[in-house]
């Protein structure tokens, strides 16, 4: 009787992939980040009571307190005054349904208005924009010498729905404005590439922030709040990096899985793109970590696994 051996060499196409960009640039998060985080709480702290005390003041008229809510959200701290939005869009939303929906105020105003109470779900009819158009159905041409109620408009229009014709109509007249060469400011031409509300929160903060200090209207404290909270959360983020990066290596994927992308960082943002408030911080860290899965699954089809073991792979997964 012959035995005969036979040493088959599996024959793999493994991708060729970049190094990680980043390497170990969060690795460095300690005492003095997280003395910083402590200094920015106690900063934002006072502020945020002004900010509340201008919300809740009874004497301010209700377009100034609508485009505060306005400035507050696209600021990006809303969580901060979630309750006294709520209360003030429901108190707001009655005095208009009252008043069978007749907006007073400019272009740029009825349109942030609109904008706002439909982002919050509240039924805002489009006939709102009715008393800016001639009659055709046309809005009136003498509108594109206001450019910021222009940008208004393009904005509230992304909200329209099947058969609200004036508002097809409008997004058609905004972005023939926003092409053209009158537009002058950067919110602008960042609105036509795209409208606030389909960005990533954090960045169209980012964004807003430069635009809302250009505004010569700007509130000062509000200003001040939103750069400190936006600075204060960066640091959050990178303390979640930092963690999340010490997991990685504590399970030593790069060794044991050296056919993959590290896809660290992309993870972390792909969470943050859908939750990036602060008290989420421990929902981020975990979708980060399910987000990790793809890319891993993703090279392991494309650079390294055999026709038979991804086929034995794929039936697992079915079971």
């Amino acid at each position: 009787m012959e035995c005969h051996s036979t040493n088959e060499v599996t024959i793999r196409t493994l991708g060729h992939f970049p190094p990680d960009i980043w390497g170990d640039s969060f690795s460095d998060f300690g005492v003095a980040e997280n003395l910083r985080m402590q200094e920015y709480l106690e900063e934002i702290e006072p502020l945020k009571e002004e900010v509340r005390a201008m919300l809740i003041d009874e004497s301010m008229d209700c377009d100034t307190k609508m485009r505060l809510i306005d400035g507050v959200e696209r600021l990006g701290l809303y969580y901060y005054f979630d309750d006294e939005i709520v209360r003030l869009l429901d108190q707001r939303f009655e005095e208009t349904v009252a008043r069978n929906f007749d907006l007073d105020g400019n272009l740029y105003d009825v349109a942030c208005q609109f904008r706002t109470f439909r982002q919050h779900g509240y039924k805002m009819p489009c006939a709102v924009f009715n008393k800016f158009t001639n009659g055709k159905g046309k809005f009136k041409e003498s509108l594109t010498n206001d450019e910021r109620g222009m940008v208004s408009l393009y904005e509230a229009a992304h909200l329209r729905i099947k058969g609200e014709h004036i508002l097809d109509e409008a997004l058609l007249f905004a972005t023939d404005f926003l092409r053209s060469e009158k537009p002058s400011t950067e919110q602008a031409r960042h609105a036509l590439k795209q409208a606030s509300h389909l960005g990533i929160p954090r960045l169209e903060s980012f964004h807003f922030i430069a635009f809302y200090e250009e505004d010569l209207s700007h509130d000062g404290t509000l200003l001040q709040l939103a750069k400190l909270e936006f600075n204060r959360m960066q640091l959050l983020y990178r303390q979640e990096l930092n963690q999340f990066q010490r997991w990685c290596k504590e399970r030593e994927f790069a060794r044991k899985l050296g056919h993959v992308r590290q896809r660290i960082v992309e993870s972390h943002f792909w969470a943050l793109a859908m939750y990036y408030e602060p008290q989420y911080s421990f929902a981020r860290v975990i979708v980060a970590k399910l987000i990790l899965v793809i890319p891993i699954l993703d090279d392991t089809y494309d650079a390294y696994g055999t026709f038979e073991e991804l086929q034995l792979l794929t039936d697992a997964f079915d079971r």
